[in-house]
């Protein structure tokens, strides 16, 4: 059985980094398969822009919301 949520988005959540490029192609590739049906290039891009999405705001904070949050 697959786990909900992949390992390499927990362990960039757990250890407060970056996706390596290999966790982004996994991550990329389980979007393409369970969102898009593994369909054709277009598919692709935009699975690859979900990865990037779920993995890359993990490391980072905006400034702005820590203000709001003040």
């Amino acid at each position: 059985m697959e786990r909900i949520f992949p390992c390499a988005l927990l362990a960039c959540i757990i250890e407060g980094r970056l996706p390596r490029p290999q966790e982004l192609e996994y991550v990329t590739d389980r979007v393409l398969r369970e969102a898009f049906g593994a369909s054709a290039a277009y598919g692709r891009r935009h699975a690859a822009a979900l990865a990037r999405a779920a993995l890359g705001g993990v490391g980072a904070v905006r400034p702005e919301a820590d203000a709001v949050a003040a």
